[in-house]
């Protein structure tokens, strides 16, 4: 097991984020995290693809989307062509997500899942060959 360091766009100074990128950039981190909300799986509304694209400009990290809205495969396309690395959903937002995990890594980019505490991870035994990482909501 290796240990990912991935500083979360959310906690940036918006009204520095040229600044903020190249802190980051010039840190230890190994990827930028990236949290994608759409006020309905979460009341959060927060980035979209665009940003994804102007900070695949701005920064050679990384960029892991982690999609925390419904129906994420519907969003699959417009992340991975604004160039999304690593691009994570949450399991219970998805209808059929082995299908989502081919079709992620079918574009190219690693597939991560997120689940909820309380989620028993005996239930994704079928899923973890097919994914790169796993975050633990808290």
């Amino acid at each position: 097991m290796s240990v990912i360091i991935s500083p979360s766009l959310l906690s940036a100074d918006f009204g520095n984020l040229n600044s903020e990128i190249d802190m980051i950039n010039a840190s230890a981190a190994d990827w930028l995290h990236i949290d994608v909300m759409d006020g309905v799986y979460v009341e959060n509304v927060t980035f979209g693809p665009q940003l994804v694209a102007d900070l695949k400009k701005i920064t050679k990290l990384p960029l892991s989307v982690h999609m925390e809205l419904v129906r994420p495969e519907t969003f699959l396309p417009m992340f991975a062509k604004a160039g999304a690395d690593i691009i994570t959903f949450q399991l219970d937002a998805c209808p059929n997500p082995l299908h989502m995990l081919r079709e992620v890594k079918k574009a190219g980019i690693k597939a991560g899942l997120g689940i909820g505490p309380s989620y028993d991870v005996e239930r994704l035994r079928y899923l973890l060959p097919h994914i790169d990482g796993l975050i633990l909501m808290s």
